[in-house]
């Protein structure tokens, strides 16, 4: 949706809601094992004691090299186009630099 593409953002957001339901049976009939989130960690308040979802900052690390991975392939293009910016249609696919973060889905 950041460059525009809104019919792609709707198929790749209507492919991961597909996704996420066929794991959730397969974590509800026991085929997976428990998911634990990777950015966040339960834990209770001291005051109340209800419980709430810690953010672990974990994720400000994994977008960094993300980023970093996004600025060092634009420096590698140096014929002077619009490659890699937004609405260029010429942008490499921010997919491609979260290949180190785990699929949950």
């Amino acid at each position: 949706m950041e460059t525009g593409e809104y019919d792609i953002a709707d198929q790749e957001k209507s492919r991961l809601e597909n996704k996420q339901r066929a794991t959730r049976r397969k974590r509800e009939q026991g085929e997976l094992a428990t998911w634990k989130p990777r950015w966040f960690a339960k834990a209770y308040d001291e005051d109340t004691g209800e419980s709430y979802w810690r953010f672990s900052s974990e994720y400000w690390t994994d977008r960094e090299v993300a980023a970093d991975k996004v600025r060092d392939s634009q420096a590698a293009t140096s014929d002077g186009d619009d490659a890699g910016k937004a609405g260029s249609g010429k942008h490499t696919a921010s997919i491609d630099y979260w290949s180190n973060v785990e699929d949950i889905f």
